[in-house]
């Protein structure tokens, strides 16, 4: 089975149109994983959730992120600067009754699922944080994926592929992040998202091209020109 991978939209509605436009056009109509933070930094988190709820009916998993979970007051203390925060509470005075029900509803905490006879865990850190970890190669190595054909994870913006094999039993685990749709940190200002198949473990890593300007148009005083300015660079 393949399975479209996302990740970390943060409001950016038009990088999310050319995703979804690309996958289909290059994919087809895949099932969905969405990793988390679909909300924060671009000025359109309804318009963005709405795009992604017409995924529903092929999504396999919708879990929520660090900002979610900072949406609703957990571990808010955690952004790494004060404008963080203010994107965050930005979105609590933006969003409508269809938005709260839909992040009310996202899966809190890793979820897993058996596909093709596959084990996967989706996660939006890594299971040592479940929200702000980075899953960084000692984290890949610990007992908690034990038994776990592939995890997927988000939350740091890059896109990662990391084999893990354990040499007493043969088994190997697939570590990915498909790296971010709506905020990429790679350097690579382009909507970023993965195609998994999770029967040949190929992975496809796509760099979808946007109108970044357009995005950066809609930008008012409400959000720190931080997040607008980094889309351009990709950063």
């Amino acid at each position: 089975m393949k399975v479209c991978v996302l990740s970390d939209i943060h409001a950016n509605l038009t990088a999310l149109r050319a995703v979804t436009a690309h996958c289909s056009e290059k994919h087809g109509e895949l099932p969905v994983i969405h990793l988390g933070d679909v909300i924060d930094y671009c000025m359109r988190p309804n318009e963005t959730i709405r795009e992604l709820r017409q995924l529903q009916p092929r999504m396999l998993a919708n879990i929520r992120g660090n900002h979610e979970m900072a949406f609703f007051g957990v571990e808010a203390e955690r952004f790494s600067s004060p404008r963080g925060k203010a994107a965050n509470e930005f979105t609590k005075q933006m969003i409508d009754a269809d938005g709260l029900s839909f992040i009310e509803r996202m899966t809190i905490g890793a979820k897993e699922l058996t596909l093709d006879g596959r084990r996967i865990m989706c996660v939006h850190g890594d299971a040592s944080d479940l929200y702000w970890g980075k899953m960084k190669c000692e984290e890949m190595s610990g007992t908690a994926y034990v038994g776990m054909d592939f995890v997927l994870s988000g939350h740091t913006h890059v896109p990662h592929l990391k084999y893990v094999c354990d040499k007493n039993t043969g088994r190997r685990t697939v570590f990915i992040n498909p790296g971010s749709v709506g905020q990429p940190r790679n350097c690579n200002p382009h909507a970023q998202y993965a195609v998994v198949d999770f029967v040949s473990a190929a992975v496809s890593f796509e760099s979808v091209a946007y109108d970044v300007k357009f995005e950066q148009s809609l930008f008012t005083e409400a959000l720190h020109p931080y997040y607008r300015d980094r889309l351009e660079k990709g950063i």
